[in-house]
């Protein structure tokens, strides 16, 4: 975890090569569905530290941000995938509203932050890739 806070953007990266090739290898909408519950996934996480933080404030917000994100990727699974794409991205914006900067929801740790927006964005990034830009060059 000490390499993790210390090198946030750095641990992004190498979950997103950890990550990434399991969607490669996945049947187009079996990675659709798991990009569309990692979305879910990832807006609980603010959920459990709102409950950690434990003001009403918090609560309200980050369930706010669970339903949202929540809604999008539903969103991605039943009308169009590229949702949970789009979804990944606002989530990186979501992330950088917690800053200290707009101190916006629940006190979350600050090594999460740009690890939890650079992961998103990366992410998102590389779903464009294998599910819009590889099959156009095929």
């Amino acid at each position: 975890m000490k390499w993790l806070s210390h090198y946030p953007i750095r641990s992004a990266g190498g979950l997103v090569l950890l990550t990434l090739p399991i969607h490669a290898a996945l049947p187009w909408l079996q990675s659709a569905y798991l990009a569309a519950l990692s979305l879910a996934a990832v807006a609980g996480v603010y959920f459990g530290f709102a409950v950690k933080d434990g003001r009403d404030r918090s609560l309200l917000i980050e369930s706010v941000g669970v339903v949202l994100f929540v809604a999008i990727a539903y969103g991605g699974l039943t009308y169009n995938p590229r949702l949970s794409i789009y979804g990944f991205i606002l989530h990186g914006f979501w992330d950088i509203a917690h800053t200290n900067r707009f101190k916006f929801g629940a006190d979350i740790p600050r090594w999460y932050i740009p690890f939890c927006a650079a992961y998103d964005w990366l992410f998102a990034a590389g779903l464009w890739t294998l599910w819009i830009i590889v099959p156009a060059l095929s």
